[in-house]
């Protein structure tokens, strides 16, 4: 599956690129989504050690949104693909920075927590309670004997009366 990810992150990359160059209009918001969606579903599929995986994410995001979107815009600056598309810029921009920030931030925060001394977790014992289970079912078995001769014994009552009713 890591592989699929990478290839298609690879591929989003150049088409993005591919796209801009030769002003594809049409293509360009799902082209940049794209450029920006694999790559980022890539790495957080990626096999490597949280604080590896917390920095490349986080790096990536500055990445996308300086150096490429940034490239991408100076390439469109004097076509009119620029002024067309340059809210989708600012939104996958933002979006960038904001996702890979609060994915690797998050990663990198649960890798810290390993190392943290205020959460050390308490010893958890297990209690045996089988038997108080068995007495309770014994207790439920008994109630529901019971509930059912009240039951019959209502039936048998409202039979009498409708009897006694109808004649």
């Amino acid at each position: 599956m890591q592989i699929v990810f990478t290839t298609l992150a690879i591929f989003s990359l150049i088409a993005a690129v591919t796209v801009v160059i030769y002003n594809v209009s049409s293509a360009v918001p799902l082209a940049l989504a794209l450029s920006f969606i694999f790559p980022f579903i890539a790495l957080i599929h990626a096999k490597w050690t949280r604080s590896t995986k917390g920095i490349a994410l986080i790096l990536f995001g500055v990445f996308w949104s300086s150096v490429f979107a940034d490239g991408l815009k100076q390439l469109l600056l004097n076509r009119e693909l620029f002024t067309q598309y340059s809210g989708i810029f600012m939104l996958l921009q933002s979006l960038a920075i904001y996702s890979c920030a609060g994915a690797g931030g998050g990663v990198l925060a649960s890798y810290a927590d390993q190392f943290s001394k205020d959460g050390e977790r308490a010893d958890i014992k297990l209690i045996d309670n089988s038997g108080k289970f068995k007495h309770l079912s014994k207790q439920i078995e008994s109630l529901r004997k019971r509930f059912t001769i009240v039951l019959w014994f209502l039936s048998i009552i409202l039979a009498i009366q409708l009897l006694l009713f109808l004649n």
